[in-house]
């Protein structure tokens, strides 16, 4: 596949992964929240290579 530029943390907490200039997901694996709140790990935002949502 084409285009694909970079899958690399971002922080301590999280890998990013983009598709050229846009950024396709962030893999939170160790988050900053409460886990009460909602599934742990988690991918936000997870978009097309387009940008959409």
């Amino acid at each position: 596949m084409t285009g694909w530029s970079s899958a690399r943390p971002d922080t301590r907490n999280a890998l990013t992964v983009h598709g050229g200039p846009t950024e396709l997901l962030r893999y939170v694996y160790r988050p900053d929240t409460p886990e009460l709140e909602s599934p742990r790990p988690y991918l936000h935002p997870l978009r097309t290579r387009s940008g959409r949502r």
